[in-house]
């Protein structure tokens, strides 16, 4: 946290970050576990 203070003024705590409240955080979609296939064996040609 940073401090700003001009004379003749009360010093002023700055956040390092400031936050927007525009910005909203995306949201990761929950991953979901597909069931493993087996493979099919290809006839093999002659």
């Amino acid at each position: 946290m940073k401090t700003a203070h001009q004379p003749g003024s009360q010093p002023l705590e700055i956040p390092e970050s400031i936050p927007n409240p525009a910005h909203e955080p995306r949201t990761l979609p929950t991953p979901t576990t597909k069931p493993v296939k087996a493979p099919e064996k290809v006839p093999e040609k002659v």
